[in-house]
């Protein structure tokens, strides 16, 4: 399912979720993202601008994707199957 969030001027679209594959964070400018484990611990970070994609070698499980751009911030929760 797509999840097309806007919190704050922030749009953000998360795809596929859950997902079997790697996750696509899609906004509309530069942005930076951190996912963190269900236990709070960083695992991996990076920067996009329009479109990226992550999680590939995410082990089945939940996670938590925070979506940053200079004003404003958003987390979801994501599912890798």
């Amino acid at each position: 399912a797509v999840r097309d969030i806007t919190v704050a001027g922030l749009q953000v679209e998360i795809f596929p979720n859950p997902s079997v594959k790697s996750f696509i964070i899609k906004h509309n400018g530069t942005f930076t993202f951190q996912l963190f484990d269900a236990t709070g611990k960083l695992i991996q970070q990076g920067r996009g601008n329009g479109i990226t994609e992550t999680g590939e070698q995410l082990q089945p499980g939940f996670y938590f994707l925070k979506v940053q751009n200079k004003k404003q911030h958003f987390t979801q929760t994501i599912i890798k199957q």
